[in-house]
């Protein structure tokens, strides 16, 4: 988890005035919104909501968290399941299938690809490990 945490930490230091502020619009539709967390969540249409090209888009992620727009999609899902869990023990009854649909993911298989990318592990083995 805390590799997850860093690779989440913007470097909001090298922004410059205008990143910045498209930093923080973007942090807020994301955060407060939650919307990384629906099915729709694509630099597509964050681009749209924040009114900005989805090249802006592009590379504020790329200067801030030196990743792609998936990548952090995918990241910011695990954190959040990850905090979830820890939260809700209700989150471990779910179904991996359930779980999915609950983080925006399409498939359950994009789900369980994306966890082991990220944390190394399957999500069993994961949560085999915390119980």
């Amino acid at each position: 988890e805390t590799s997850l945490i860093a690779k989440l930490s913007p470097k909001k230091l090298e922004l410059n005035y205008e990143e910045r502020r498209l930093f923080d619009q973007f942090t807020e539709a994301v955060e407060v919104d939650r919307l990384f967390l629906h099915p729709t969540f694509c630099q597509k249409n964050i681009a749209e909501k924040l009114g900005v090209s989805e090249y802006k888009i592009r590379l504020l992620l790329d200067k801030a968290y030196d990743m792609k727009f998936s990548e952090f999609a995918n990241y910011r899902k695990t954190y959040f399941l990850l905090n979830e869990m820890r939260k809700n023990p209700q989150w471990q009854r779910y179904s991996y299938i359930a779980i999915a649909r609950k983080l925006g993911y399409l498939s359950a298989n994009s789900f369980y690809l994306n966890f082991k990318k990220i944390s190394g592990v399957t999500p069993k083995e994961y949560f085999e490990m915390e119980s």
